[in-house]
């Protein structure tokens, strides 16, 4: 799920859990051309769902500087 401000997915890695607070960057493929384009994000909200060893997160968009700073 992608929107302006944020996006939601979802892992069966369990070496990728992250926690609300963390800053990442994010590579997201868009387009028939899969065109690449990079983005800083803070996690909102992470989640264990239903299916076992899932989990699904909530990320925002953030500008660089909130993780530079």
């Amino acid at each position: 799920n992608l929107s302006l401000s944020g996006a939601y997915f979802e892992s069966t890695d369990k070496t990728f859990a992250m926690s609300p607070g963390d800053f990442i960057k994010v590579s997201i493929m868009i387009g028939p051309s899969k065109k690449q384009y990079l983005f800083d994000a803070k996690v909102v909200w992470a989640r264990p769902l239903a299916v076992a060893d899932q989990s699904g997160y909530g990320i925002a968009f953030i500008d660089r500087q909130e993780v530079y700073n």
